[in-house]
């Protein structure tokens, strides 16, 4: 058999852009601005409370020091809603794909076939929420290909199993 290694022509691959994902829940977002804002809000409750208390120099510097860390908590909740909301996914007969970002985007196609494991991961906040997140790992790797948050967990334990049942 003669190795044979033919060109291909960019025009006649198939455009992955045009394949259809959905949106992880919107859920999600809220629940990963809720844990930013009980980050942030005792930070500037305490700097704020501690500006209202000092006197002098010290009282100017904590009540900036608390407009900043709002300013900063408001900047850093924005941003993570917006990009939860922009985490889509696609599930297909051989493949996985996941888009995430804002200003740095990422999109990852992960073929089936080459899936080692796969884990499903619930913390205290998500079981509250009833949210799961599926842990990908690719044969060789050793670490995962890509998380894929903010599912509801009946749809996490079907693509865990549409995804290990795979290569059976």
């Amino acid at each position: 058999m003669a190795f044979i290694n033919t060109q291909v022509d960019l025009d006649e691959l198939p455009d992955f852009r045009q394949i259809k994902t959905t949106q992880v829940e919107r859920q999600y977002a809220n629940v990963c601005t809720a844990i930013g804002v009980a980050i942030f809000a005792p930070l500037t409750l305490g700097l704020l409370l501690g500006g209202l208390l000092a006197h002098g120099q010290a009282q100017i510097v904590l009540l900036f020091l608390s407009a900043g860390a709002f300013a900063l908590g408001s900047l850093i909740s924005v941003y993570t809603f917006n990009y939860c909301t922009r985490v889509r996914y696609a599930i297909r007969t051989h493949d996985i794909i996941v888009r995430k970002g804002i200003f740095f985007f990422s999109e990852t196609i992960q073929p089936l076939v080459r899936v080692q494991h796969v884990e499903l991961k619930r913390g205290p906040v998500e079981k509250h929420s009833g949210l799961a997140s599926l842990k990908i790992f690719s044969a060789g790797l050793g670490k995962e290909t890509f998380t894929l948050p903010g599912l509801l967990l009946a749809d996490a334990e079907r693509v865990r199993t549409h995804v290990l049942g795979y290569n059976e």
